[in-house]
């Protein structure tokens, strides 16, 4: 004997509506990578409207990094641990920029939950970490460089 109609559709919507709650908790332990960055540099940049320092890094990734409904970019960057938001640096490319400024020569970092000063000296190596909005990162270890034409807009990157 074969079920009612209204039955066999009741049974399908509770399947239907069961199978995202089982198939959410997989995906989201494992499911979703950490950015792939194909290539980055890290250099001391002159603001010159503001005439401030900054250790700036840019980077490429290889897929866009995603934005929330306002466009808002759901990533991040720590240069040796101090952590900032990134922007694009131009629109509709997967080139990204994030920045630590420098104070007196250095930059400061939370390490262990105390700040610490580390100087902003070109060859100094720097830990770069990475991010998106779930936690998931990807470390570098950058030397910081100084300042070439065209770091700005990406070019060493084909930008």
């Amino acid at each position: 004997m074969t079920p009612p109609p209204t039955a066999l559709l009741t049974a399908a919507l509770a399947t239907a509506a069961l199978a995202p709650a089982a198939v959410a908790p997989a995906a989201l332990a494992g499911g979703h990578p950490a950015p792939a960055v194909t290539g980055a540099y890290l250099y001391l940049d002159r603001d010159a409207t503001t005439h401030r320092d900054f250790v700036r890094v840019v980077f490429r990734t290889a897929d866009p990094l995603p934005r929330r409904a306002d466009g808002a970019i759901q990533a991040g960057v720590s240069i040796d641990g101090f952590t900032h938001s990134i922007g694009s640096v131009r629109h509709g490319s997967t080139l990204y920029t994030g920045a630590a400024p420098v104070k007196d020569h250095s930059i400061t970092s939370l390490r262990g939950g105390s700040a610490a000063r580390r100087g902003a000296k070109v060859g100094r190596s720097f830990t770069v970490r990475f991010f998106d909005r779930d936690g998931h990162g990807v470390t570098r270890h950058m030397t910081l460089r100084a300042e070439r034409p065209g770091d700005d807009t990406g070019r060493p990157l084909g930008g």
